[in-house]
């Protein structure tokens, strides 16, 4: 057998094989399918439920009945075994999601799924008595997928993973894997109402003092933008320190409520690198909301790390015009028809390094 070398763009398309590997994920192939109108079924361990809880949402009332098989996980523990059984949901499945715990930016997402379940637009089985189900299968009426992505944030984010999709012209594997699926969903016993009393436990109601506390911490922390950020760390094979992270999760949120933000980190603190991480998720985010002037970002910076900075916006794989602080400060007003005008009016986002400097260069250029 002859063996050579491959590069990204050897593998299958997204279509046929979705992977998480060179900017893909298996996530966008899944939810756009999962999402389109009509039934579908979903085979799947338990440790997704908060994916599945935005999956639940995004579908709604209109797409058509989400069927969820919910399946057996490796656990941890000799004692607790490998069996998902009627008797031991609560043993296993609630153990496993009270200790891990909901975030607090799913608890709107949480009370609207458990109303699905209840309006009969979700149906929850997982597998009876002493049988155990660890296939991944994601079943609509468009197109299957199977393979080894669980419906986990590494799953479909940035985990190495395999799986083979089929559209609906390829019926006789489509038939085969509703089929299959549909073997299990049958085998499965109700669990909408077990279910129902998991999501409403891990809601649980405190007093507003310990709310707003949890809310600032998260913030804080920047754990809600953990799962993009390791997505990304993934595909760049670029490690961020703990406190980059935290600050790019803060950053996000300020640049999503009020606009705008000024980091003011030490020197050395390695803010070129969390900045070109910052404007990557931001250009995601711009592309993702279906906002206008997609893609136009500018950056100004001190000419001496402009190569700094295109490197690590190399690294994050986006594009960025990189302009000179130098430039702004013989730029008049009237000239509207420069280059660097036309950035400077028509970038959806605008960052500047060393941005302190800025009312100097204005008080020493009045026409600036």
């Amino acid at each position: 057998m002859a063996m050579h070398s491959t590069t990204p763009g050897d593998l299958p398309v997204e279509a046929r094989m979705p992977l998480n590997i060179a900017g893909r994920k298996v996530r966008n192939m899944l939810f756009k399918d999962l999402c389109e109108t009509g039934d579908a079924l979903i085979v799947t361990g338990y440790s997704g439920l908060d994916q599945l809880i935005q999956l639940i949402n995004q579908r709604g009332e209109d797409k058509g009945l989400l069927r969820l098989l919910l399946g057996s996980e490796p656990s941890q523990s000799r004692q607790q075994g490998y069996l998902l059984k009627q008797q031991n949901f609560d043993a296993e499945v609630r153990s496993y999601w009270l200790a891990r715990g909901i975030s607090v930016r799913l608890s709107a997402q949480l009370i609207r799924c458990a109303e699905l379940i209840r309006g009969g637009y979700v149906q929850v089985r997982y597998p009876a008595g002493r049988h155990r189900v660890h296939a991944k299968m994601y079943c609509t009426e468009g197109a299957v997928t199977l393979g080894s992505s669980n419906f986990t944030d590494p799953g479909l984010n940035y985990q190495d993973e395999a799986n083979a999709r089929f559209h609906v012209g390829e019926k006789a594997r489509v038939r085969e894997v509703w089929t299959v699926a549909e073997h299990f969903w049958a085998s499965g016993v109700d669990a909408n109402a077990e279910l129902v009393a998991l999501l409403e436990q891990l809601l649980k109601f405190v007093d507003w003092d310990e709310a707003l506390a949890r809310a600032c911490a998260e913030l804080l922390e920047g754990e809600w933008a953990a799962s993009y950020l390791r997505s990304l760390e993934a595909y760049q094979g670029v490690s961020l320190w703990p406190s980059q992270k935290k600050g790019i999760g803060q950053a996000l949120y300020l640049l999503e409520t009020v606009g705008g933000v000024l980091v003011a980190d030490a020197t050395g603190s390695g803010k070129t690198r969390m900045g070109a991480h910052l404007l990557r998720a931001v250009h995601d985010r711009n592309w993702s909301s279906a906002r206008s002037h997609k893609g136009s970002m500018l950056l100004v910076c001190p000419p001496l790390v402009a190569p700094s900075w295109e490197r690590e916006r190399a690294n994050c794989g986006f594009s960025m015009e990189v302009a000179s602080h130098g430039l702004l400060s013989h730029l008049d007003k009237k000239q509207t028809d420069t280059a660097l005008a036309v950035q400077l009016a028509s970038a959806q986002t605008l960052a500047v390094d060393e941005a302190h400097i800025l009312p100097a260069i204005n008080k020493n250029n009045e026409r600036c």
